[in-house]
């Protein structure tokens, strides 16, 4: 696996020149007193306009509570048939959320460009499993990506 990549940004800052460079490898965004999904939304969209401006690019989202709300991401969308680029998948228990995150690394093909799972172990954390088996099912989920 990669490296992973510590990206962050400050909650004084805005604006499409202030998103961090994405590579190949895991990123992690943190932002400091301040709700993240605007600039999920905002990466992705840039992700998958400067990858492929003819349509061919895609994303995939796959969101677990508040973060599988889309509002921003529809704000701050160019154009609507650009969010037909976007596949989106919501996992609300952990076993639903482990099962999209398998499927979602399946289905990456050429056109994907960027796989996005914020708060990866939020439903993990809140689920109602033992402790050992809620962390045994997050490292998994990890792996895939």
């Amino acid at each position: 696996m990669p490296p992973r990549q510590h990206q962050q940004t400050s909650h004084n800052r805005s604006g499409p020149a202030d998103l961090p460079d994405l590579n190949d490898a895991v990123q992690l965004l943190e932002a400091a007193n301040t709700d993240v999904r605007p600039a999920l939304h905002a990466l992705t969209l840039d992700r998958v306009l400067l990858a492929g401006a003819s349509g061919e690019s895609t994303a995939t989202w796959v969101g677990t509570g508040r973060y599988a709300q889309t509002t921003s991401l529809h704000d701050i969308a160019p154009a609507p048939r650009v969010l037909d680029r976007v596949k989106i998948g919501r996992g609300f228990t952990a076993y639903q959320h482990h099962a999209l995150i398998r499927e979602a690394v399946n289905r990456l093909d050429a056109t994907s460009v960027v796989l996005v799972a914020p708060a990866i172990d939020a439903p993990y954390r809140e689920s109602d499993l033992a402790h050992e088996d809620a962390r045994d099912m997050l490292l998994r989920a990890l792996a895939h990506l």
